[in-house]
């Protein structure tokens, strides 16, 4: 979820593995970020070893000139790695898990 003051909560469910049940709430374990000049998104990694890749897509506010809010959360499988502390993307874009 997107939340910001004086902005629409934004939600986007995350994919689920087919046998993993439903009742169960899935942990957020690890993230990381990266941010250059044309490209910016997350990785999010669940305690089952999931990785996915966040993107936020952004509409023009109607009301304020050249202000972009969030107008949709995207997030898409990206891998599957052990479950790890801490991630960290380099700047040459490797991953690093540990």
């Amino acid at each position: 979820a997107y939340k910001r003051e004086n902005h629409a909560e934004v939600r986007t469910p995350l994919p689920r593995r087919k046998n993993f049940p439903n009742e169960r709430g899935l942990l957020i374990i690890s993230t990381a970020a990266l941010k250059q000049k044309d490209m910016f998104f997350f990785l999010v990694l669940s305690e089952i070893g999931d990785l996915y890749k966040v993107t936020l897509e952004y509409a023009k506010d109607k009301t304020e000139t050249n202000v972009f809010t969030v107008a949709n959360v995207i997030v898409s499988v990206f891998d599957t790695i052990f479950p790890a502390n801490a991630l960290c993307i380099t700047k040459t874009g490797l991953l690093f898990a540990a």
